[in-house]
């Protein structure tokens, strides 16, 4: 086999290969101008040279970034978590739209309490001393004002978290107030005015709002999320319909509609079928004792008693104390508000 052997050294190729004119498209003298063998202006650079780009070097490492360094990157993160809103862990917290308040027990402006009670949806007034605090609906918010000692609001959740970092935060008199707590301890406390908690009620976590001064605060928002920034100011208005479904897992009321069977001449049963399943079988509550039915009669209970027989998911009422059913008869009923579900914390 013969081996052939050129006759020109590395150099002379390479010399010779450069009196080649350039042609076409890529050509040296324009992309590869400081002759380094690199493209100096590559489309994926953005129309910059590399030198315009930082370098691994140039950043270092987060670790040993200088203090101020450090404050300057946490203000950048939390500067762009502000422009964001995390979704709200509370139901029925937003007060600054009366309209949009859900209010099945249909509490009236100026509501004064004994003890601490439910009063709008998933909240509980949260007192001291009894009668001492009064709430009303104002045209931008929950009104609070306490006469002596402390009183505020109240919300238990039924899934709290228990682990990370949460924020519990709320807009007071324009104002926002901010707790940042550890949930895998739910002990947590700040403010000496306006204070703001979380800890265990009841047997369920909790956060609550009080109040120590005389003076009329207006709540707009309340929000609880994952996180140790407040995105309250962010968020937009909780949907009414969506926020009533929610209510109603923990209370629901009925009236005007409900259809009985009459089971004797005193008693009725009404059947109930939850659109959605509530927290536990629930208890049914008589809002009045007097309750109007008619059918080929009109027909009244008087000292009106009630049984539930069901479930979480729906079931029948009976109610005793009627006089003048038929037995078998179908009644319905023509009054609004006389029956109350409560599964609530």
């Amino acid at each position: 086999m013969a081996i052939y052997k050129s006759k020109y050294t590395g150099s002379q190729v390479d010399e010779l290969l450069g009196s080649i004119p350039e042609k076409g498209d890529m050509i040296k003298s324009v992309y590869d101008t400081d002759n380094n063998g690199i493209v100096d202006n590559a489309e994926k650079l953005g129309g910059q040279l590399p030198t315009y780009y930082a370098k691994q070097s140039d950043i270092g490492d987060l670790t040993t970034l200088q203090t101020t360094d450090k404050t300057n990157v946490v203000k950048a993160v939390n500067e762009m978590q502000s422009k964001l809103y995390n979704p709200n862990l509370l139901d029925n917290a937003y007060f600054e739209i009366p309209e949009a308040i859900v209010n099945q027990k249909g509490i009236v402006s100026g509501w004064v309490t004994p003890t601490s009670l439910y009063f709008i949806d998933r909240w509980r007034s949260y007192i001291n001393i009894a009668n001492n605090t009064t709430y009303t609906f104002e045209p931008n918010g929950l009104g609070v004002q306490v006469s002596e000692g402390w009183g505020g609001i109240a919300q238990l959740l039924e899934f709290a978290p228990t682990e990370g970092m949460y924020t519990f935060s709320a807009i007071i008199d324009g104002v926002v107030h901010a707790l940042t707590f550890d949930a895998s301890t739910w002990n947590a406390q700040s403010g000496t005015t306006v204070g703001l908690t979380a800890f265990t009620y009841l047997d369920k976590k909790t956060v609550r709002i009080l109040f120590y001064d005389t003076a009329k605060h207006i709540t707009q928002r309340v929000k609880l999320e994952k996180g140790t920034v407040s995105t309250i100011l962010n968020d937009p208005p909780q949907d009414f319909g969506d926020t009533l479904q929610k209510c109603q897992r923990y209370y629901r009321t009925y009236g005007s509609g409900l259809v009985g069977i009459a089971l004797n001449s005193t008693t009725m049963h009404v059947m109930l079928n939850f659109e959605n399943e509530m927290r536990i079988t629930p208890n049914p509550v008589l809002l009045t004792t007097t309750i109007n039915f008619f059918g080929t009669a009109d027909v009244q209970a008087t000292n009106a008693t009630a049984t539930f027989y069901g479930d979480k998911k729906g079931g029948a009422l009976a109610v005793t104390g009627f006089t003048g059913l038929v037995a078998g008869n179908v009644y319905r009923s023509n009054q609004a508000g006389w029956l109350a579900l409560d599964a609530n914390l």
